[in-house]
């Protein structure tokens, strides 16, 4: 069973997939096969954890912080815009949920709650 069919244009990858919002608080990804939408997957930050630290010493003032986002996501999506046959179901949402998280760099996409 392949999971590529082959476009009109000879070498051209019928799936692609993109990231129209990329900003720290919320992140959208799209993707496509043959040019019809079949996922859309918004994160959204859930809580934002800071932590610091500093200190003076004999070199000066020293102080550092590092801050974490977690997004929650939701992914929708249309299995009528892919061909039949494409993937086994049991195997799909697994795909999908990769898929997303590849593009928007979030592994928080394969929360159990999301797809």
């Amino acid at each position: 069973m392949p999971f590529r069919q082959k476009s009109k244009e000879k070498g051209k990858n019928p799936f692609e997939a993109s990231m129209p919002l990329d900003k720290p608080e919320v992140k959208m990804v799209e993707a496509r096969y043959n040019e019809k939408p079949f996922i859309i997957a918004f994160g959204i930050a859930k809580k934002r954890d800071v932590k610091g630290g500093g200190g003076i010493g004999t070199t000066g003032v020293k102080g550092e912080y590092e801050s974490q986002k977690d997004l929650e996501w939701q992914v929708l999506y249309n299995l009528k815009a892919l061909p039949e046959g494409f993937m086994p179901e049991e195997k799909l949402k697994e795909w999908m949920a990769g898929t997303v998280a590849v593009t928007s760099g979030s592994i928080d996409v394969f929360s159990p709650v999301c797809i």
